[in-house]
């Protein structure tokens, strides 16, 4: 279908410029991941699920849970995940590199339930720290399950994992991935439970497809089981990048022993503001961007290798996307682009968004709900488009760096708030600026509005969705009503 559109635009535009042969090619690149989205969106809609038989377990074996911290860890989610476990030979291990005092008296108050490993350097981060605790104690484990700060495993998730991982039909596979939901114990602004879902919707769809066409799919580093013997043969997580789930997802594939997506469901939180949310896509854009050649050197399959193209295909498409803005506004009267791109542009926009209706629990989301979801995502996540643009030259200029998601909301003042908006602002001055200049037709007008209102409200967005959970909670941390939550 993408193909075609390309083909009709091109007869229509009949490029001869220099502007309508840029046109036409950035066109093409957006059409790329579009293309991918639109037939993942058929695979998901026709194919069947993917079923993994079940072992009928009587010994179970000995399972790890390994919480990785460094001066972030949440401790009512340890403590509803200890709650849900009902496996009877599981530990729960915090895995902490906390340096900050408060954060280490924090996890000293955790109960016996829950054993600590530090070592005395931060070597490798995340990834050294699970195979630092794999070195010490993984002798006698059969599986771990690495968890995020704020990742919660559902009540008889892990017997269904280890029920799964246990059937000789799914020897191949390292490790199990589980689908992940946003609770509202990690959870607690406005702002992250109306876009965690909303993410959430748009997260699905292409992993659960491609686990269907291809058989296999990605790590994410938490909720997921993994074989201890295969990850040590294989050797061990990949510590020198800071996009370890997908570098180890590579490294295993290559050795022969791929991941499987399970249609299950365990919990996790969400960034608490725009600005932390703005954060996290930038960080994983650079750490998408910084593993990709060294899966391409690896000998992985061709699924994997999509599997990683496909996040940086859509990152691509902020730069691309912005560029295709600025020529609809520019372009000359007599450039046949304005009229048909604007309306190809919005239909294409709008089905980006709108595809996820697939996946939207009909039963807990009304049409109304839906709408007013997508509508705040698009008005919060169109500025980001500047910041992941300008990912693309960062990279090269420097090697990006882990730190942890901030899981705290950051209450702003008008003033940072603004700050942090520069850009956005100065670029939202500039299409208007342009927009007058070039005396843009209508239609032009109508589809960079959408982009204009985005930038330009980008410091009432930082403010006031920084603000929300005080309105909720009254000014309490993050950590401290996470104690007062119910369990799952």
């Amino acid at each position: 279908m993408t193909f075609s559109l390309f083909v009709l635009e091109w007869i229509r535009v009949q490029p001869t410029s220099a502007i309508e042969f840029a046109y036409m090619s950035l066109l093409g690149l957006a059409l790329i991941p579009l293309s991918i989205l639109f037939v993942s969106t058929i695979a998901y809609l026709v194919m069947h699920p993917t079923s993994f038989p079940r072992a009928d377990v009587t010994q179970w074996p000995k399972v790890a849970v390994l919480y990785v911290a460094y001066n972030d860890a949440l401790l009512n989610p340890i403590k509803m995940t200890v709650r849900n476990l009902g496996y009877p030979t599981a530990e729960v291990w915090l895995l902490t590199d906390s340096t900050r005092p408060d954060a280490i008296a924090l996890e000293e108050t955790l109960g016996g339930e829950v054993r600590v490993f530090r070592r005395p350097t931060r070597r490798g981060g995340k990834a050294g720290a699970i195979n630092d605790w794999i070195q010490n104690h993984g002798s006698n484990v059969r599986y771990v399950v690495p968890m995020d700060a704020d990742a919660i495993l559902a009540p008889g998730s892990l017997r269904a994992m280890v029920e799964i991982a246990e059937h000789p039909d799914n020897r191949r596979f390292a490790g199990f991935q589980t689908l992940m939901e946003v609770h509202p114990a990690v959870a607690p602004s406005a702002f992250a439970r109306v876009l965690g879902r909303s993410v959430k919707w748009g997260c699905r769809i292409v992993p659960l497809a491609n686990q269907r066409l291809f058989g296999q799919a990605m790590y994410w580093g938490s909720n997921a089981l993994l074989r201890v013997d295969v990850v040590s043969v294989a050797g061990g997580w990949v510590e020198d990048n800071i996009c370890e789930d997908f570098a180890l997802t590579a490294r295993l594939d290559a050795a022969g022993h791929p991941i499987a997506l399970l249609d299950l469901y365990n919990f996790e939180g969400f960034p608490p503001d725009a600005l932390s949310l703005r954060d996290r896509t930038v960080r994983w854009c650079k750490a998408n961007l910084a593993v990709a050649p060294t899966i391409f050197r690896a000998k992985t399959s061709f699924a994997v290798r999509l599997n990683i193209v496909i996040p940086i295909l859509f990152y691509l498409m902020a730069p691309t996307l912005l560029t295709l803005l600025l020529i609809n506004i520019m372009a000359p009267p007599d450039v046949p682009l304005h009229r048909t791109s604007t309306v190809l542009g919005a239909l294409l926009l709008a089905f980006v968004f709108l595809h996820r209706l697939v996946v939207v629990p009909r039963s807990r989301e009304t049409l109304a709900k839906f709408a007013t979801t997508l509508a705040v995502e698009t008005l919060v996540i169109l500025s980001f488009g500047l910041r992941v643009a300008w990912s693309f030259v960062e990279i090269f200029l420097r090697d990006p760096s882990w730190v942890p998601s901030r899981k705290e909301a950051r209450h702003l003042t008008g003033f940072e708030s603004v700050r942090a908006s520069i850009p956005e602002l100065i670029f939202g001055a500039l299409v208007l600026i342009l927009i007058v200049a070039f005396r843009a037709p209508f239609a032009s007008v109508m589809l960079s509005s959408v982009w204009v209102v985005s930038f330009l409200s980008t410091p009432a967005i930082l403010w006031f969705s920084s603000r929300s959970p005080g309105f909720w909670t009254r000014g309490e941390s993050l950590r401290d009503m996470s104690e007062r939550r119910t369990s799952v």
